[in-house]
């Protein structure tokens, strides 16, 4: 199963002015930044296209038909979760992207089976009742052996070395320890592939694979591909990274290599 991934792309109108986060999101570029990574994506004969959420920077419905109607013209089946970008500031809710879905085009909170027996879940998000922070919805899941997270928020806790690293941190689930703990609780392999953060970085913890996603909004403007394969007891997960757009740039939050390989066997993960 080869995906395609683009995380963090704040679809927003071409008037909409820039900010500053690690780098500067230049919003009036998202459109041009996701029609050109789709385009890589188009060369490399993905499988399936996933959308790690802040599809839009304010929650228009405007942008998240930009979104969908970039996305199917791939031609090949879309799944998307929410970011905290994607929940309506004033009503806190997440009807605009739940609009996005239909046939060919999955959003969370969902659990997919795969073709190859693996099983992909979508993590949702919800307010948590009197507080504008959010928490992880998640449907019940297939009984695979090996499955995909697919989430915006990170399940490992980065916030302390991030910090230390001089890069901000954009904040954790209300339930981030409670969703770590049920995927660890078993002891099968996770592969867990998130946004939110804007850092490219990969992470081997017990077993679970975190692999956090750049932004495709700021730079290093990133677009990847993951390659999940299965055979037998072992697993191979190849990503590879992809810069749509380069600048003269002081420091990125890139942690690890744009091209790496990992391998479950034997009851662990190892790097190749």
């Amino acid at each position: 199963m080869l995906f395609g991934i683009v995380s963090d792309p704040h679809v927003a109108p071409p008037d909409a002015e820039p900010y500053i986060w690690h780098n500067q999101l230049e919003l009036s570029r998202s459109i041009e930044l996701l029609e050109t990574a789709l385009e890589w994506l188009r060369g490399q004969q993905i499988d399936t296209l996933a959308l790690l959420g802040d599809l839009t920077e304010a929650a228009d419905a405007e942008s998240f038909a930009v979104v969908r109607d970039r996305a199917r013209s791939l031609n090949v089946p879309v799944i998307a979760v929410p970011g905290n970008c994607d929940v309506d500031s004033h009503d806190r809710s997440l009807t605009a992207f739940e609009r996005m879905a239909e046939d060919g085009l999955s959003v969370a909170p969902a659990s997919l089976l795969m073709e190859d027996g693996s099983a992909v879940e979508l993590v949702g998000l919800a307010r948590e009742p009197g507080s504008k922070r959010l928490t992880g919805v998640r449907a019940t899941s297939h009984s695979a052996r090996v499955r995909t997270i697919l989430t915006h928020y990170p399940i490992l806790d980065l916030e302390s070395e991030l910090i230390e690293a001089g890069f901000k941190h954009s904040g954790n689930l209300t339930n981030r320890a409670e969703i770590e703990a049920s995927l660890r609780a078993s002891g099968a392999p996770k592969v867990v592939i998130h946004g939110h953060l804007h850092i490219h970085d990969a992470r081997i913890s017990g077993n679970l694979l975190h692999l956090s996603c750049g932004a495709l909004i700021e730079p290093p403007h990133q677009v990847s591909t993951i390659d999940l394969s299965i055979d037998g007891g072992s697993i191979t997960v190849e990503r590879q990274a992809h810069s749509v757009r380069t600048g003269d740039v002081e420091r990125l939050p890139v942690f690890a290599p744009g091209h790496a390989r990992w391998v479950w066997s034997d009851g662990m993960w190892r790097e190749q």
